[in-house]
């Protein structure tokens, strides 16, 4: 455009290519992922690929706490202090899950002692919460668990879609995720 010339652009856009492939061969990251690298942030574009190849089943999974609508808060307080389970699965009389009580709004109604033994735990369950599927991928469940507050999700078998079992944590998630990193990385 300086020079009014268009005969000079394929010559610009030629050494304009290769000054990037050589710049990417000399750094691959660019300047603004350089400085996230530098913090310790991984920002690689095959993550969302080694996410879609690791299914729920690869993950260590813990048995599911369960509790029934009818059941007093009082006893959920007794379960995360004798358990190591923070979310508890609520289910009706069959058996089936109808919700799940999440630790964060457990421990916000501890701060009102004297209103747990009034409380059920129909009371304070949530019945928007989210499954997983044995089959589901981590991309999936990464996005589920993404912006809420519960730190573990329910797992359920196709086969029987309202029982559960078995639960699986953002914990182990986020493991399995950073150890097929680091063995891609070293593989690489």
């Amino acid at each position: 455009e300086m020079t009014r010339d268009y005969q000079v652009v394929v010559p610009i856009m030629l050494a304009a290519v290769i000054a990037l492939a050589v710049s990417r061969r000399v750094e691959p990251a660019s300047i603004y992922t350089l400085k996230l690298l530098r913090r310790g942030v991984r920002a690689v574009s095959g993550d969302l690929r080694l996410l879609q190849q690791i299914s729920v089943r690869e993950i260590p999974r813990k048995k599911a706490t369960l509790v029934t609508r009818h059941d007093p808060v009082d006893k959920l307080v007794h379960l995360m202090r004798t358990t190591t389970a923070s979310d508890f699965v609520v289910v009706d009389d069959d058996g089936c899950m109808i919700g799940m009580v999440i630790g964060d709004d457990l421990r916000t109604i501890l701060l009102e002692q004297e209103a747990v033994p009034l409380l059920l735990v129909s009371d304070v369950m949530r019945d928007d919460v989210q499954t997983v599927e044995l089959d589901e991928t981590l991309d999936t469940v990464l996005e589920k668990f993404a912006g809420q507050p519960w730190q573990g999700l329910p797992v359920i078998d196709p086969a029987e879609p309202d029982v559960v079992h078995e639960m699986i944590s953002r914990v182990a998630v986020m493991n399995r995720y950073h150890q097929s990193v680091a063995r891609s990385t070293a593989s690489a």
